[in-house]
Parts: structure tokens; C-alpha cells; sequence
């Protein structure tokens, strides 16, 4: 909804009744998605008034990416990957910007299931060169494709940029994460770089919101 062009920032949303008939979801449904929009800063419910769009997009910058979320102790739950493709492709223009290489160059593109006490909590894309990554093999992204490149490259990871975007699932999505159509989903876009300013990996990363939350923290100092 708030990604269609045809509403702006400070534009308010329609009336959950509204978004109930045009989706033909239940009230539940609006209000979960809803929930979600406001907990990435991107709408903002004033009583009396309405649901303001505030932002779009949300953007994150980390210097801790993580492949897995852990348990408030910080001890790892059950974790699985499950790599559906593993390829060489011919990059396409726009993934060949990000990386910084040729259009049509050679790189890897991986899609992996991750499962979290044997549900599927996301589903990710990832373009890496192949230059950067000589060795790699089907058995490393079954395991944590950062400490893959912690423990087996030269290189040196300096952090993360995420792009944080509401997304409702597609047929194949829903059977996956098992939602119902309009269950929302969170695509974070995740550009990763290391310390010599190489852009290593470009992920699309589709987030199950309705068993998995995702949170970070910000201090005062930061701005975005």
C-alpha cells in the first residue's frame, strides 16, 4: 500500500474498514500489517486523525552483521539453511552496479530457506563475485555465509547497509512461510562491504513477521 506512487509522505492511509474491503482481508490481518509499518518508523497512527505515511523505506546501517538471530541469552536456537539454487548467472545491470563489475560478468546467486526451530523464517537472494569467493561450495551456505567469509577469505568485514521495505507474499512465499495472502512480509535489502570498501554480497532477504521480529537498537548519537 504505502509503496504505491500514488501515495506520499504526510498522505494519511484509509480506514482499516477500508483496507479490510480492498485487500478482502480480516480486521486482524490490516492490523498485524499495520503494527509492523509503525514498528519500522514508516506510518504513524495520531488518534482521532488517522495513519500517516512517515517514511517509505527504512534504512539501517550495521558494523555486526549477523546470519542468524539468537535467543535473548545469545545462545543460537535450532538454525538451518536450505539452499534451493546454487549457480553461476551473467549479472544483470543492476546487481553488477552494486558489486561493482561488469554487466554480464560471472558471479554466484544462491536463494536459501532459513528455518528457526524447523519454520522457515526467511527466504534470501544473494549475488557474491566469484573472484572474491574462489572455493566457495554447496556445503559452506548450509552453514553461515559470514563466518564463511570470516574464516575462509582475506576479508575484512566492515559492516552492512539495510533497506527495510513492507512486501505482501506471493502464492509460492505464502506456501513457504505458510501465511495467508495478505500477511505482510519485511524485505530487507542487505549490501555488505569490507574494510578495503568492496562490496562483497548483495542479499534480498524476505523476513516472516509473523514468528520472527526483527529489532535493533540505535544510540542518541547516530542519525538517519
Amino acid at each position: 500500500m504505502i509503496r504505491n506512487p500514488a501515495y506520499e509522505v504526510g498522505d494519511c492511509l484509509p480506514s482499516e474498514a477500508e483496507l479490510c474491503r480492498e485487500f478482502n482481508v480480516s480486521r486482524m490481518t490490516i492490523r498485524k500489517a499495520l503494527n509492523v509499518l509503525t514498528t519500522y518508523g514508516m506510518i504513524e497512527r495520531i488518534h482521532g486523525k488517522g495513519t500517516f505515511i512517515t517514511n517509505k523505506e527504512f534504512r539501517h546501517q550495521s558494523n555486526n552483521p549477523q546470519s542468524f538471530p539468537r535467543s535473548e541469552n545469545n545462545k543460537p536456537q535450532k538454525l538451518e539453511s536450505e539452499v534451493t539454487k546454487f549457480s553461476l548467472i551473467s549479472a544483470p545491470l543492476s546487481i553488477a552496479k552494486i558489486l561493482n563489475v561488469k554487466e554480464n560478468s560471472r558471479i554466484y546467486f544462491c536463494t536459501r530457506i532459513r528455518r528457526l526451530n524447523n519454520q522457515a523464517i526467511q527466504i534470501e537472494e544473494s549475488y557474491f563475485p566469484t573472484c572474491l569467493f574462489p572455493d566457495i561450495t554447496l556445503s559452506h551456505l548450509e552453514k553461515s555465509k559470514f563466518d564463511y567469509v570470516k574464516n575462509h577469505t582475506n576479508i575484512k568485514i566492515k559492516g552492512s547497509k539495510e533497506i527495510f521495505k513492507p512486501m505482501i507474499p506471493n502464492k509460492e512465499q505464502q506456501e513457504i512461510f505458510n501465511l495467508k495472502k495478505a500477511d505482510p512480509l519485511i524485505q530487507i535489502t542487505s549490501i555488505n562491504e569490507s574494510e578495503d570498501g568492496l562490496i562483497f554480497d548483495v542479499s534480498f532477504i524476505l523476513v516472516n513477521t509473523q514468528i520472527y521480529e526483527l529489532g535493533y537498537y540505535f544510540s542518541r548519537e547516530q542519525s538517519w
